[in-house]
């Protein structure tokens, strides 16, 4: 907030936020709307009354399935998990797990959430704390999902120090430069990402129509820099 405001009396023409915590940005964003600057954010859902668009990486509910059915794939559709979240307050995330664990009780009534999510903090430490914890806890624990990128390489190396790559399954939203070598010995078992750079380009792109007067509509068609076409 500190920061965005800051920025706000520099006089620029606008401010993008990506929130881990959109209520607390509430009144940070009414004040970029009042001063006549753009107001956007990206990548993290926010109160769409405060900002001029919205850019949401991925379909909440689609990815939030997306992602478990991985975790369901890779403990044959049975069995004890446990989930790793950033932080309680980030909306995207938690609608990735309300999304994901509604799928599993739906499709797979064997899989069972042992625990509320745990939240790591954005901190892969604590993930890893936090995974050796669940593993004293529930000895009968045989899948992990990460919500956040640093929660999957957190998780897996608990679990490859701890020789439990074929009994414990660990699925999450990594980059493959965090989980590439997890993946390769099977601490990690999938990892499930949209493109960022693609997120990025989008919202630059917005961002500089609206600058310029234009409005961005259903169909709205640009390239993208590697030359994909894009809706």
């Amino acid at each position: 907030a500190k920061i965005a405001e800051d920025y706000l009396a520099q006089d620029v023409d606008a401010i993008l936020i990506c929130p881990n915590d959109a209520t607390a940005l509430e009144t940070t964003m009414q004040k970029v709307k009042d001063a006549g600057v753009i107001a956007m954010n990206w990548d993290s859902n926010f109160n769409n009354q405060l900002v001029d668009y919205d850019i949401i990486s991925v379909d909440t509910v689609s990815y939030g399935e997306m992602i478990f059915e991985e975790l369901a794939k890779s403990m044959d559709g049975k069995g004890d998990y446990a989930i790793l979240t950033s932080t309680l307050d980030v909306a995207d995330h938690n609608q990735w797990i309300e999304a994901g664990t509604k799928y599993l009780e739906e499709k797979y009534p064997d899989m069972n959430l042992i625990s509320d999510p745990v939240a790591t903090g954005e901190d892969q430490q604590v993930a890893y704390t936090k995974t050796l914890e669940l593993m004293n806890t529930y000895p009968e624990l045989s899948g992990i999902v990460g919500i956040s990128s640093v929660n999957a390489p957190g998780a897996a190396q608990a679990v490859r120090e701890q020789g439990k790559q074929d009994s414990i399954q660990v699925v999450g939203t990594s980059l493959p430069s965090q989980v590439g070598d997890y993946l390769e010995d099977g601490a990690v078992d999938a990892s499930v990402l949209w493109r960022p750079a693609y997120v990025t380009y989008v919202t630059m792109y917005v961002v500089s129509e609206v600058y310029k007067g234009n409005k961005i509509e259903d169909g709205t068609k640009l390239t993208m820099f590697d030359g994909t076409a894009y809706t």
